[in-house]
C-alpha cells in the first residue's frame, strides 16, 4: 500500500513507468542483512534518486552514498542520527518525511491508562539489529520533567521466537502492556504478537493501524499520506532540485484506531469520550 501511494503520486505528476520512468523495487522484509545488501546493490547502479522507507534502510543507504539524491519516508530522528544537518536545511544528499517520535510512547500510555486504569508497567519491544537507537531515544524522553505514567522496560526481539519470552516476562506481573514502535520485525509478525499478547491478557499499542487490524488493542500515529507526498520531492529532484534545499517534513496529522473486539476480550471498557475521538473503531 505504501509503494502504491508513492507510485500513484508519481503518476499524478506525469511520471509514467515504462515511458519516462524506470523503477527498481526492493523489499527487505525487516532483514538487516537484506537491507544492507540491497543498499549496496542499489547504490552501485547510480540511480537518479533513491527512495527509502524507514530508518534502517536510510542508515544503510547513508553508509554507501553521499552523492546520490535520497528521499526517505518514515525515518526517525534524522538529525540526531546524523543523516541530515537540520530539518530546515538538510545540507547533503538526503531529505524526506519523518514519522515516529519516541514521545508518542507517552501518548500511548495515556490512552492505555484511560482504557486500563490498573496499568502499572510496560514493555517496549524491538529488534536492536533493525532499530538500535530506541533505548537511547526512550531514555532521553524519560528524563523529561514530570513523573512517568508507568515504568518502562526495553526488551530485545532478535527473531520471531523471542516474542513468547517477551510476552511471558511482561505478563508475569499484573497491569502490564506491550508497546511496539516502528520496527521491521514486529511489523512482519504483528498478527502473531497480537494473538500471543491477547492470550496473555496484555493490551498492545503500536504506531500503525495494521497492528490493530491484526488484533492489537490500539494504534496512535501519523497518517501515511507522506508516502504520496514523497512523490513531490522525487519529482522536484528529477527536475533539478537538490535534497539539501528541500526541508524535511514532519507529520502534522495523527490517527487513533481502537479494536473493540480486543478490548472486550481483555475485559476493558473504552470510555465513550475516547471512542468519540477515534478515527477508526474496529468491531
Amino acid at each position: 500500500m505504501r509503494f502504491d501511494s508513492l507510485h500513484q503520486g508519481l503518476q499524478d505528476l506525469g511520471w509514467i513507468e515504462g515511458k519516462n520512468l524506470q523503477l527498481e523495487v526492493r523489499y527487505a522484509g525487516g532483514s538487516p542483512e537484506r537491507t544492507r545488501d540491497f543498499a549496496q546493490a542499489i547504490a552501485a547502479t547510480a540511480p537518479d534518486v533513491i527512495v527509502v522507507n524507514g530508518t534502517p534502510a536510510l542508515a544503510e543507504i547513508h553508509k554507501v552514498t553521499r552523492t546520490i539524491p535520497v528521499v526517505f519516508m518514515a525515518a526517525i530522528d534524522p538529525v540526531g542520527l546524523g543523516f541530515i544537518e537540520s530539518l530546515a536545511r538538510p545540507g547533503g544528499n538526503i531529505t524526506g518525511f519523518g514519522s515516529f517520535e519516541v514521545a508518542l510512547i507517552g501518548k500511548w500510555l495515556q490512552l492505555l491508562k484511560e482504557m486500563a486504569p490498573s496499568l502499572s508497567h510496560g514493555t517496549v519491544a524491538h529488534n536492536p539489529s533493525n532499530t538500535p537507537y530506541y533505548p537511547r531515544l526512550i531514555e532521553a524522553t524519560s528524563r523529561q520533567p514530570g513523573p512517568p505514567i508507568v515504568p518502562l522496560t526495553i526488551m530485545a526481539l532478535h527473531d520471531p521466537a523471542d516474542i513468547g519470552r517477551v510476552i511471558a516476562e511482561t505478563a508475569r506481573q499484573p497491569g502490564g502492556c506491550l508497546l511496539l514502535p516502528p520496527d521491521g520485525l514486529t511489523t512482519r509478525i504483528r498478527a502473531e504478537i497480537a494473538a500471543l499478547a491477547l492470550g496473555a491478557g496484555l493490551p498492545v499499542a503500536a504506531n500503525y493501524p495494521s497492528f490493530v487490524r491484526a488484533g492489537a488493542l490500539m494504534s496512535y500515529g501519523h497518517d501515511t499520506n507522506f508516502y504520496r507526498q514523497a512523490a513531490t520531492y522525487v519529482d522536484r529532484i528529477l527536475k533539478g532540485a537538490k535534497p539539501a534545499d528541500l526541508p524535511v517534513q514532519l507529520p502534522t496529522k495523527f490517527e487513533l484506531v481502537i479494536n473493540m473486539a480486543t478490548a472486550r476480550k481483555l475485559g476493558l471498557t473504552v470510555p465513550p469520550t475516547l471512542l468519540a475521538t477515534a478515527d477508526e473503531v474496529i468491531e
